[in-house]
This record gives C-alpha cells, structure tokens and sequence, in this order.
C-alpha cells in the first residue's frame, strides 16, 4: 500500500498470492494483498508484484519486522487462485460458525 500504514486503518485489497511459512513449529499461511489504490492497478498475481517490489524473501523479512518475536522461514509460495481459495474457505467457515450459511 501506499504510505504511511497507519495502526486500525481499513485498506481495500485484493490478494495476490499466499506465502507459506514456518514459525518454530507452526505451519502458516499468510496472504498477500495489494491496496486498491491506483499504482497497484497492474498488480494481479505474484509475478506481477516480484517485477515490482522484490522476492517472496524480502515480503517474510518485511513480515517478520512487523510480528516482533516471530522468525519465519518460507517453505511456498502460491498464486492468486491458492489466495481466492483460502479466502473462500474462510468466509466458509465464518458463515457455518455464525449460523448465516443456508
């Protein structure tokens, strides 16, 4: 996104791809997203933010500033059809678990 990142500010995205991580014993998936803001238009998988913005081991060191006391360890990346998949399977589960699933 664009600067400054403020702390509890909502930013519409979409996501682009996952990064699959280890943290000690802990297998994560974290998804990538880009603002929706103009200078991201291009922006629709991880190829296209690689040519931008560096390799998938600068996102987890950008990642890891952010989550102090974590050391993650990339074992993946997936594309942005892995993304809409656990996004879909999360609104899922969101919906089974409050009921609101037909």
């Amino acid at each position: 996104m664009c600067e400054p990142a403020l702390p509890s500010v909502e930013v519409a995205a979409w996501p682009i791809g996952v990064l699959h991580l280890v943290d000690g014993d802990r297998d994560l998936d974290e998804l990538l997203c880009v603002a929706d803001e103009r200078c991201f238009a291009r922006v629709h998988d991880l190829e296209d933010l690689a040519a931008r913005h560096g390799e998938p081991t600068e996102w987890v060191n950008s990642l890891a500033r952010l989550s102090c006391g974590h050391h993650y360890r990339i074992v993946g990346c997936g594309r942005r059809d892995e993304a809409d998949r656990l996004l879909a399977e999360g609104h899922h589960a969101y919906l089974q678990l409050t009921g609101c699933l037909e």
